[in-house]
């Protein structure tokens, strides 16, 4: 089974910009016989976007946004040095939260791990994210919450691939080019029955849009 390295890249600063902007304007139609008029009450002049503050975090790798003020990040947590890289001194990269306002840090799961590609489900309950040991990659789901962990079970996963189907399932490719399906009980299912190939796949409106051998563009609905 052919598999593939994967290399973990951690940003050293990351910057958060703040916009502030015009309001939305309110906008209401009055119909006439002949013709419609809109009326607007806050007029939007020139559409510019003005950065109202700018932080630098530094030492962490950003994912997305959790809330308003919270983000969910990856950093170095020294407490574990990884073996999984040779003689290098490369310590565990923990997902953790960041707050904004009081620039705080919380891991979510202390671990001698690589820990990385976080996606948060839809209702932000479920967090999806990768474990690489070596050149396997693992998936696993944590409820946020609980900070319960689940590992998704029996598979390896292909490093680049995974999303949230909806608010209770992940779909990924295995390293055997399967696509499949998770619970947030880790427990797994065939998404698509092919005996070729899949290398990559996405969610789209109705259906999932991937490529089989070749470059070849399908849709399942």
């Amino acid at each position: 089974m052919k598999r593939y390295r994967l290399m973990i890249c951690i940003a050293s600063t990351f910057l958060i910009l703040t916009s502030c902007g015009q309001e939305e304007s309110h906008r209401e139609t009055v119909e006439k016989p002949d013709k419609k008029i809109t009326v607007l009450d806050q007029v939007d002049k020139d559409g510019k976007i003005e950065v109202k503050d700018v932080q630098d975090i530094n030492g962490v790798r950003a994912f997305q946004f959790l809330n308003e003020n919270t983000m969910i990040v990856s950093k170095e947590n020294k407490q574990f040095r990884s073996h999984d890289f040779g003689p290098k001194e490369v310590y565990a990269q923990n997902l953790a939260t960041y707050n904004l306002k009081n620039k705080s840090t919380f891991v979510l799961h202390p671990s001698n791990e690589i820990q990385h590609a976080a996606k948060l489900s839809p209702n932000g309950e479920y967090l999806f994210y990768k474990v690489a040991k070596g050149e396997d990659t693992f998936g696993y789901i944590m409820n946020l919450q609980t900070k319960k962990t689940v590992k998704i079970k029996n598979v390896l996963l292909y490093p680049s691939s995974g999303e949230w189907l909806n608010n209770s399932e992940v779909m990924f490719i295995t390293m055997e080019g399967k696509l499949s399906k998770a619970n947030v009980k880790g427990e797994v299912e065939p998404l698509l029955h092919r005996d070729d190939r899949i290398l990559d796949a996405v969610k789209g409106i109705g259906g999932i849009y991937y490529i089989g051998v070749n470059n070849q563009l399908f849709f399942s609905s």
